[in-house]
């Protein structure tokens, strides 16, 4: 009788688990999970959006891609994605921590603002409701392997894909799986990264394209070949190196681009010369029969460093490198190339050091007067390809990078008129009218009483361009900032990060009211970091402001010149404040591109 008994509890056991089963929900959006350190929140609230969902930990080999997923949820947010961390202790006990302190953790160490929820066993048998639904009927049936396996959710609530812990956030692939849930590219992300920078005149720019992955020559090639050189050059300590003397020819990157921003890191050898050529098309029998060169050189050991057209930077035999440092041979500098409807740049650690216009009578001129005026066409081509040139000396690249300008317009926040996008805060109360004023395309503050205007949404990732000025009247210096990423409550010196605009000082970063931001020491006092450099124009001249904040990066940029940045910055979106502060100020062109 007991065997029965045993018998019939266990026939009566696998039926109730095959029930239970069949009772299990069969959506993504059927869950509730309860948040990190929070109450339950039903997952349908993210009916409508891609998710990707990540059990993660705080002390294992892997947790360092916190880094890559907050980057990637800050990279397409605006697009309907989000990250989703479930924390686990299921893979060497490596998230031992309260909910409290892994919520500690994720904050301070990675600044992670994309949900976190409870910890949950995602194994064994008190595996997650959620967990046995992912491993058991979700399609992509399988164990979870260890600690950051990833599961992305579509917007209809059903597993679109699975990738092992291995695959990184910036893997090219998962960037493909999510554009493709998302509904494909839009005008402003691409599927081969997972971040995005700064924006053109009247264009957007695209998420940044990873030319090099550092330890392959996947996507590059000979000119005019079809396969990457058998000899001459080699990937060396996370760069491409040029071997002096062994041949190879030039290479190329694979695609053409238009308009665009390149960024690439160069050194040489003593004496060495070497060049970027940019436009490039195989039409020519070299890539300089089109495209144009910044040129790469040991200014002092190499002949052509004696002319300035030939030297470091210049447009090669055309045009010089201007206020150029470079570093000592031996050492990375940071190139730069930007070219935006024919308008182009050649940067140089962070200085604008070339300029000029493709389509203008002195370019022609130029042409005319230079090696290149029997080449009909030379710089002419709409879009071509990236080359690296082989001058026979050892040079080396490294952190090559791309991305492509759209034909996404700018946001005027003010082109002679105030927009809806504004309100203002002023000490005692005061109306906005007896302290700002339009004056043709001029936004007049008289610096009293003290306070702002600023925006009334929020913006997180953005290109802010605008230019400034003190009055050209009486010339007086004065004082002023721009605040971005301002939360709270309105009072004259709100939580924010403020670009400082006092003169002389332009260029500071004041981290007010306990805003976050990581900075060099060595600039840093208190709340104020000081600038890199002066860049201002005297007071009552025009100068322009590019403030381009990304993720947790900040970079600012005074008339062509970068003067400081920041890295871990707060994260958490916010206004936009122009201040009043003591003196007559002018405001000019205000624009505003969101990023991602």
């Amino acid at each position: 009788m007991p065997s029965m008994i045993r018998l019939l509890a266990a026939t009566l056991l696998m039926f109730g688990s095959a029930a239970a089963q069949d009772a299990m929900p069969s959506n993504f959006h059927e869950f509730e999970m309860k948040r990190l350190a929070g109450g339950p929140e039903k997952l349908s609230a993210y009916r409508g959006k891609v998710c990707l969902v990540v059990n993660v930990a705080s002390d294992c080999g892997l947790t360092k891609q916190y880094a890559g997923l907050q980057k990637l949820h800050d990279a397409y947010r605006e697009r309907g994605f989000t990250v989703l961390g479930v924390p686990c202790n299921d893979f060497g006990g490596q998230e031992p921590g309260t909910e409290q302190e892994i919520a500690a953790f994720c904050t301070s160490k990675y600044n992670v603002t994309f949900p976190m929820f409870e910890k949950v066993a995602v194994k064994g048998p008190t595996t997650s409701p959620l967990y046995a639904w992912l491993t058991q009927k979700a399609g992509v049936d399988g164990p979870v392997e260890w600690n950051f396996q990833k599961y992305l959710i579509g917007k209809d609530g059903k597993v679109a894909a699975k990738f092992s812990p291995r695959t990184t956030p910036s893997d090219p692939a998962l960037a493909a799986a999510i554009e493709q849930a998302l509904g494909g590219p839009s005008a402003t992300v691409t599927a081969t990264a997972t971040t995005t920078v700064r924006v053109a005149d009247g264009k957007t720019a695209s998420p940044w394209k990873s030319l090099f992955d550092g330890k392959s020559t996947t996507g590059w090639r000979s000119f005019r070949g079809k396969a990457f050189p058998e000899k001459g050059w080699a990937i060396e300590d996370g760069a491409i190196r040029k071997i002096a003397g062994a041949g190879g020819g030039d290479i190329v990157a694979e695609g053409e681009y238009e308009d665009f921003d390149f960024r690439f890191e160069w050194k040489v050898a003593p004496g060495a010369n070497s060049g970027v050529m940019y436009r490039v098309s195989e039409e020519g029998e070299w890539p300089w029969r089109f495209g144009p060169e910044y040129q790469i050189l040991d200014d002092d050991k190499h002949a052509d460093g004696k002319d300035p057209k030939t030297s470091a930077a210049g447009c090669y035999a055309l045009y010089e490198g201007v206020g150029k440092v470079l570093k000592p041979v031996g050492e990375f500098n940071e190139g730069r190339i930007v070219v935006r409807e024919g308008k182009v740049e050649h940067w140089l650690n962070g200085v604008r050091v070339v300029s000029y216009d493709l389509n203008s009578e002195a370019w022609k001129a130029k042409i005319a007067g230079s090696k290149f005026k029997d080449m009909a066409g030379f710089g002419g081509k709409p879009k071509g390809m990236i080359a690296l040139q082989d001058h026979g000396d050892d040079v080396w690249f490294r952190n090559l990078r791309i991305r492509s300008f759209t034909s996404t317009p700018a946001k005027k926040l003010f082109d002679g008129r105030m927009t809806r996008d504004w309100t203002h805060h002023l000490s005692n109360g005061a109306k906005a009218g007896g302290t700002w004023t339009v004056d043709g395309d001029v936004l007049v503050c008289k610096g009293e009483p003290a306070g702002y205007v600023r925006t009334t949404n929020d913006y997180g990732n953005f290109i802010l361009r605008l230019s400034w000025r003190f009055s050209p009247v009486t010339k007086a210096e004065g004082n002023s900032g721009v605040l971005f990423r301002m939360t709270g409550d309105d009072k004259v010196w709100p939580k924010s990060l403020e670009a400082q605009l006092h003169s002389k000082d332009a260029g500071d970063f004041w981290l007010i009211d306990g805003f976050k931001l990581t900075t060099d020491p060595a600039r840093t006092r208190g709340i104020n970091v000081k600038k890199l450099a002066m860049a201002e124009n005297p007071p009552g001249e025009w100068n322009h402001y590019e403030i381009e904040v990304d993720g947790g990066d900040v970079e600012l940029r005074i008339n062509g010149r970068v003067v400081n940045s920041g890295k871990d910055a707060d994260r958490t979106p916010g206004k936009i404040c122009l201040q009043s502060e003591g003196v007559e100020i002018h405001f000019k062109d205000v624009s505003i591109v969101p990023i991602g």
